[in-house]
């Protein structure tokens, strides 16, 4: 016959029918023959070779804690993930944020360097060479208005200069030194000063001298705060 059997179909293409125990399952789950079709037993529960009973149902539990035990496993892999990626992304930024500090206060750095070096090279501040100059100039300047004054035949007054003629021609580094000279000089009684507006609005000082005289002044103060 041209058609083969049941039997040659199954059997043949094994190699020797599925009696020969190839892969070592007889010890663990019994053989074909061996279980029982008997209708009185439980349909949920088998019996393998040895009196070894299995349960579907311990089969079901076994599988349902897998399944728990594998949803354990994902959530604390990615709260894990979630932990890590949360503190890189909070190390970068304060990376950042000091990488951009950083670079700020070197480019500040690098500008005040020709500054200070600039400063190094000028004539150390004393307040007192200083007081004495800026009175002389003030004197000087008044001396000229009064008799400028005079020989228009306006009446005297107490010189008033003001202070940008005090300081004209000065860089900007003396104009702060004599400006801190000059409140220093009026706390000390030796000048009064009058906030004057020019015509474009621009707000001045005059310095009106008082007294020169610089022998009751107390230096040691501020002298000792450059110090």
């Amino acid at each position: 016959s041209t058609q083969s059997t049941w039997e040659e179909t199954i059997v043949e293409p094994f190699g020797g029918g599925l009696d020969d125990d190839e892969w070592g399952l007889d010890d663990v789950v019994g053989t074909w023959g061996e279980h029982s079709m008997d209708e009185g037993g439980d349909d949920n529960q088998w019996e393998g070779k040895g009196g070894k009973k299995f349960h579907n149902r311990d089969a079901q539990m076994e599988g349902a804690q897998l399944m728990q035990l594998d949803f354990r496993m994902n959530q604390q892999y990615l709260e894990l993930c979630r932990k890590h990626v949360k503190h890189y992304l909070t190390r970068a930024n304060k990376y950042a944020r000091e990488s951009t500090l950083s670079k700020r206060v070197a480019d500040w750095t690098e500008r005040l360097k020709p500054v200070l070096r600039k400063e190094q090279r000028r004539v150390k501040f004393n307040i007192k060479q200083y007081s004495k100059k800026i009175i002389s100039r003030v004197d000087q300047i008044g001396q000229y208005d009064t008799e400028a004054r005079a020989r228009q035949g306006e009446a005297a007054a107490p010189p008033e200069v003001n202070f940008a003629h005090v300081m004209n021609g000065a860089p900007k580094y003396e104009v702060c030194r004599a400006f801190l000279t000059t409140l220093f000089l009026t706390n000390q009684g030796n000048f009064d000063l009058e906030m004057v507006e020019e015509e474009d609005g621009f707000k001045s000082f005059n310095v009106q001298l008082l007294k020169g005289d610089l022998t009751k002044v107390d230096f040691a103060d501020e002298q000792a705060n450059q110090a």
